[in-house]
């Protein structure tokens, strides 16, 4: 499954880039910020693993090396999407001017001068690295702008650093879609499963936290999940009138079954909305008893 969702978003990341190319008659693929900060090609490979990374991650599973390396195979699905797309996208109108719309005829219809050689998917992009030419847009004056003549090298430079964007942004998805999991301490191979079981207000957290502490060394898995269900009704309204509010989650490793208590610390930012402090994060480990009860309160309710 994970697979299907890599080539699902590999190919919306192709779809994007032809759309632009086509709609905007702009290589979105090409785009840089100071000539060495490829933008378009970190955007375009987040979006190309990021199905395949998110995937992974909802699985629980944390993603090691071979998840990294299989990723790079989605990268080059995206890449060989854009390279061939915009090949078979390329027309020659007829006032002679390559457009992306489909208007006029294919650019294999068509020879280069007196060589006679039909314009292939090699020497359209030989062609293109010769005699592009490159355009410098100074902040705020994008109507002036600097052009630089058409440069091989300059130009096979700029396509190499796009395609060290490209690779760059597909592994960085994996980094993306792990920020804020917790990962078993255990087995260190996965992330935890996380459920929710219960809010309370910074009044009510030394109480509640004393009482599961107690309920933790007691071993006394049954008699958790009943005091977690009965605060649930005395704490969850006041836990939202509130600019600091603890949250307490069930975490299971799907990996080697272990269990943990999460207890998070939640602040009211400016915009109204709860941030998660990750420097009071609290994550205790539970028994199998006690696992075995919180499993059976949530299946029951």
């Amino acid at each position: 499954m994970k697979w299907v969702w890599g080539v699902i978003t590999a190919a919306v990341s192709v779809i994007v880039q032809l759309l632009i190319l086509s709609l905007l008659g702009f290589n979105f693929f090409s785009f840089s910020v100071l000539f060495i900060i490829p933008v378009g090609g970190i955007i375009l490979g987040g979006i190309a693993t990021f199905g395949y990374f998110s995937k992974t991650v909802r699985q629980g599973l944390k993603p090691n090396k071979n998840n990294y390396l299989i990723s790079v195979i989605f990268i080059l699905l995206s890449f060989s999407g854009f390279m061939y797309g915009e090949y078979q996208m390329a027309y020659v109108s007829s006032s002679n001017e390559i457009n992306y719309k489909f208007e006029g005829e294919h650019i294999s219809n068509f020879v280069f001068g007196e060589l006679d050689k039909p314009i292939t998917l090699l020497n359209y992009y030989d062609y293109k690295f010769n005699n592009s030419s490159l355009s410098i847009f100074s902040r705020g004056h994008v109507g002036n702008a600097i052009d630089i003549e058409p440069n091989k090298w300059v130009n096979i430079s700029k396509f190499l650093i796009q395609c060290v964007g490209l690779l760059i942004g597909g592994l960085s998805a994996g980094l993306l879609v792990t920020s804020g999991k917790t990962h078993c301490s255990s087995c260190n191979k996965a992330y935890l499963q996380e459920h929710k079981l219960l809010d309370v207000n910074d009044e009510m957290i030394e109480p509640v936290l004393s009482e599961i502490n107690q309920y933790i060394q007691n071993n006394n898995g049954e008699g958790l999940t009943k005091y977690i269900t009965e605060q649930k009704t005395l704490c969850e309204g006041g836990a939202s009138d509130t600019n600091v509010k603890y949250g307490f989650k069930f975490g299971h490793c799907p990996n080697c079954q272990q269990g943990y208590l999460i207890k998070s610390c939640y602040t009211l930012d400016k915009h109204g909305n709860f941030e998660e402090q990750e420097d009071k994060k609290a994550v205790i480990p539970i028994s199998q008893e006690i696992v075995t009860s919180v499993q059976k309160a949530e299946i029951a309710s």
